[in-house]
């Protein structure tokens, strides 16, 4: 199902959770409401000089994690990700609606069929996506979880992740239509991205542009494509310490940047 901008190809999003267990294997299980005090994000802005202005609308449970996610594109699109949950709090199923000026809580993906390993991590999930002319594709979802290593496969895409002892993505790999086989370094402020639980497993439609976004701890200083060109990030802090604003240009994707992020 081809989208505007935001949301041009399916794809999933790796599991990033938290702290270290005692033999430090990425990634370590995290209680559902070990966020921080302050910590929790409430809204994530995405402004570009090449795309509409995207606003995610984080809500939780009384567990902090989360219950639904609304993202408003431009003055045209709005799309809620609705999360239904199992007793044990895992990931049921996922439905993600469409609301426009053409179409009122239009149904366009419904994720289902979770599987979880022994750690609490997600491994499988159905996807399945429809239009508005009543087509309906399914792909399956396969995600791998190794010692500094996370890889998603679905249909010939492979997505491929190494961690450090940080949980910070050092290095990674996809073969999408915009291949990236790069690095990254980082600074030693935390990614408020990081403590919503699950986020990959709950938005899975998402550009593969997004994944280095949300999955480490700490926030990029630096991202280096194999070729050597690099973007370099700055980010400003409030008074607690919690990333605020980021701002970088990256002509290869996007142009021009700044991410804004609110706390509740």
């Amino acid at each position: 199902m081809k989208r505007k901008s935001f949301i041009p190809t399916v794809l999933c999003m790796l599991c990033c959770t938290f702290l270290f267990n005692a033999c430090k294997k990425y990634p370590p299980v995290v209680p559902d409401n070990n966020v921080p005090n302050g910590r929790l994000l409430k809204t994530w802005q995405l402004t570009s000089s090449e795309a509409p202005v995207n606003t995610y609308f984080f809500y939780y449970n009384k567990k902090n994690t989360v219950d639904s996610i609304t993202i408003t594109q431009g003055n045209e699109y709005v799309f809620t990700y609705h999360v239904q949950r199992k007793s044990n709090g895992q990931i049921d199923k996922v439905t993600a609606t469409e609301d426009t000026n053409k179409f009122s809580d239009f149904v366009y993906i419904i994720a289902n069929n979770y599987k979880y390993n022994k750690d609490g991590l997600v491994t499988h999930y159905d996807y399945n996506g429809y239009d508005h002319f009543g087509n309906h594709h399914l792909l399956l979802i396969d995600i791998s979880h190794e010692l500094h290593k996370m890889t998603v496969r679905y249909n010939t895409i492979v997505h491929e992740f190494t961690f450090n002892d940080k949980l910070d993505v050092v290095h990674m790999k996809d073969n999408t239509h915009h291949p990236f086989d790069g690095t990254f370094n980082y600074d030693n402020g935390i990614n408020p991205l990081f403590y919503v639980k699950e986020f990959y497993a709950i938005v899975v439609d998402l550009s593969p542009y997004y994944y280095e976004y949300m999955l480490p701890k700490h926030n990029a200083s630096r991202k280096q494509y194999g070729d050597g060109y690099a973007v370099d990030y700055i980010h400003m802090y409030d008074n607690k310490g919690r990333l605020i604003r980021s701002d970088f240009t990256d002509i290869r994707h996007s142009g021009t940047q700044s991410f804004k992020y609110s706390y509740y």
